[in-house]
């Protein structure tokens, strides 16, 4: 009876052990679920911060179709620059190909008037 009354005091012993440290080791679970869900937090807040900038970041951009409406304006203008320029530069050629026989036949003129 003595040696079943050890077990049983032997088993006890073991059984608080066992549950000493299987308390423990819930302990440390729950530290370290805490600590992954902290990190886990710290990572969301994160990313909705990035997500928020994002956001308020996009409405500053020039949609598409008003960047081309705007460069399809400004080449326009351009291209209409560039027409009267060619007009002025012909012009201006016509212009000093007639000059020139006409400030040579008044140089001839003056010549003839101022030999006389």
């Amino acid at each position: 009876m003595a040696l079943v009354g050890a077990v049983a005091v032997s088993r006890w012993r073991v059984s608080e052990e066992w549950q000493r440290g299987h308390r423990r080791e819930h302990d440390v679970e729950r530290r370290e679920l805490e600590t992954a869900r902290r990190v886990v937090d710290h990572r969301l807040d994160d990313m909705n911060r990035l997500r928020h900038q994002i956001d308020t970041e996009r409405g500053l951009y020039v949609s598409r179709d008003t960047a081309d409406m705007q460069h399809n304006a400004l080449a326009e203008r351009i291209a209409a620059l560039e027409k009267w320029k060619a007009n002025v530069t012909g012009r201006l050629i016509v212009f000093a190909a007639a000059s020139v026989p006409f400030l040579a036949g008044i140089t001839i003129l003056f010549n003839v008037i101022t030999r006389k």
